[in-house]
């Protein structure tokens, strides 16, 4: 099998991997959605979801994914997400820049640049949502116990989509 495409939050205006997640940050079934398809072999769950916090609000920097025809139309006419998406390539929709009323905990794991050095004990970033809004964010050595972590949660199609009427 090959690696699956991780989600990712932009931070400082760096793109770093979402490593574990409390809850799941993005549950197509939650919207209704049945499940569309892969979007590619490196993406078997029909979706990715990027995220940054813009003014201490979190918000999807691109969401992608593969809609189920039955779907199509409610999502066209801004049903599902209260716009329109923004591209349409076949069955996959884009959005940019599109808010998200997450209320959980992400944790990021920081990569370095030339420009930005990270510490050892600062290799992860807890950031932490309510509606929506950052509450709180804080460095950190490695993921907390208890967290689900991004490979296991990959792995939950049966939970992220809706089953089949």
């Amino acid at each position: 099998m090959t690696s699956q495409r991780y989600d990712f939050f932009y931070f400082e205006g760096v793109r770093h991997p979402i490593v574990a997640a409390a809850p799941i940050p993005f549950i197509p079934a939650e919207f209704g959605l049945l499940y569309g398809g892969m979007l590619s072999t490196a993406c078997y769950r029909g979706f990715y979801a990027d995220y940054e916090a813009v003014d201490q609000r979190l918000r999807w920097h691109e969401l992608r994914l593969s809609v189920h025809p039955r779907d199509l139309q409610s999502v066209m006419d801004g049903r599902v997400f209260g716009r329109p998406p923004d591209q349409v390539t076949g069955d996959a929709i884009t959005y940019h820049n599109l808010g998200c009323d997450y209320d959980g905990t992400l944790i990021v794991k920081m990569l370095s640049s030339p420009s930005s050095p990270i510490a050892a004990d600062h290799k992860y970033r807890e950031f932490v949502f309510q509606h929506g809004s950052l509450v709180a964010e804080r460095p950190l050595a490695a993921v907390p116990q208890g967290m689900r972590s991004k490979t296991s949660w990959v792995d939950l199609g049966e939970i992220l989509w809706r089953p089949p009427e």
